[in-house]
């Protein structure tokens, strides 16, 4: 009996509620929002002295005439710059700052507003430098060339030593500059065509310093930069290993 009259007063006062709400139709619309251009956003470097401030982009065909905002982060620095995706083709970006392109830059991009995915690809300049101040901004005037790069090594095959010996020609570098470089120490004169890249690294000592962010990995190329003070002393070395698990706590490259 309790159970009946519990159901009763429930039923009462779902009725009340009902009886009490305003009821109106309204029609309801959707409408589905879509990428403008959908695809993927293509980045390289064009081949240049070291380091550079823009970065060549080609943009799906559908973002022509569209604003792209693209961002690229290289040594723990990121630079930005924006530009109107052309109808077709390729489209250099001016960006805020300068950067050492690696193959482990990393670029991002939107359009209108938009994410675009965006893919990166680096084919490192053979053995080219630059001249830049104490904050590494290359120097209006200044000149610089790769003259000589050579090497002598010692040990067994799989566990050798090499050093590597470097010789630039620039103009006017006083010393409070610096030379800036990308090597292929593939390329020296003196290094057994069996060298193992896939193992090596450069080593600390010499007269140079790797740049921010090298990777022990992207050997054989070897970007660096003279010592501070070194000025216009334009003949450098470097000592590197075949197999950097012989070197505890490289300090040279991550």
């Amino acid at each position: 009996m309790v159970f009946v009259v519990g159901l009763g007063v429930l039923g009462t006062a779902n009725l009340g509620s009902a009886a009490s709400l305003a009821v109106s139709t309204s029609a309801v619309s959707t409408a589905t929002v879509s990428h403008p251009c959908p695809g993927t956003l293509a980045a390289t470097t064009p081949s240049t002295s070291l380091p550079v401030s823009t970065v060549m982009v080609t943009a799906p065909a559908a973002c022509a005439g569209r604003q792209l905002q693209v961002a690229v982060t290289s040594g723990g620095a990121t630079v930005q710059g924006t530009a109107t995706a052309p109808a077709s083709g390729a489209v250099v970006v001016t960006l805020s700052g300068a950067y050492t392109p690696s193959t482990t830059t990393v670029v991002a991009a939107t359009v209108s507003g938009w994410d675009l995915p965006a893919t990166w690809t680096y084919t490192p300049v053979t053995n080219s430098c630059v001249v830049v101040d104490g904050s590494g901004t290359p120097v209006a005037g200044q000149t610089c060339s790769v003259t000589s790069l050579r090497a002598n090594y010692w040990g067994v095959t799989g566990y050798r030593f090499a050093n590597y010996y470097v010789s630039f020609s620039s103009t006017g570098v006083n010393g409070q500059q610096r030379i800036q470089f990308s090597l292929d120490l593939s390329t020296a004169a003196g290094i057994p065509a069996d060298w193992n890249w896939s193992t090596s690294a450069p080593l600390m000592g010499g007269n140079v310093t790797t740049l921010a962010g090298y990777r022990c990995d992207e050997q054989p190329i070897l970007r660096g930069q003279t010592v501070a003070g070194w000025g216009r002393y334009t003949n450098v070395y470097m000592p590197g290993v075949e197999n950097r698990a012989l070197v505890g706590g490289l300090a040279a490259c991550s």
